[in-house]
């Protein structure tokens, strides 16, 4: 929970660029090459349950005749989104 990080996978793309294009490690000169060409995943904090969770109501008065979705999108304060699967209702 002490905060975000991003991991590289580097291993992945020295391989990809001895497969493709084959040069070695050895005769790169700049290896910024490997962490640019790497695919990257950002894993964020965890955060505690009262700050993940809540809860809400909400009236759908105007819904058409027919068939009808609804699905929830949400905003965190960090600026990160969310959103469900979309849930279908006749009318």
């Amino acid at each position: 929970m002490s905060g975000s990080e991003v991991v590289s996978l580097e291993e992945e793309a020295k391989e990809t660029i001895k497969r493709e294009l084959d040069i070695d490690s050895e005769d790169l000169t700049n290896k910024d090459a490997y962490y640019f060409n790497a695919r990257k995943l950002k894993i964020h904090r965890a955060r505690a349950r009262e700050e993940r969770e809540a809860t809400g109501k909400f009236e759908l008065n105007d819904l058409e005749e027919g068939r009808n979705y609804l699905y929830l999108r949400v905003w965190e304060l960090s600026g990160q989104m969310a959103w469900s699967s979309p849930v279908w209702i006749d009318r």
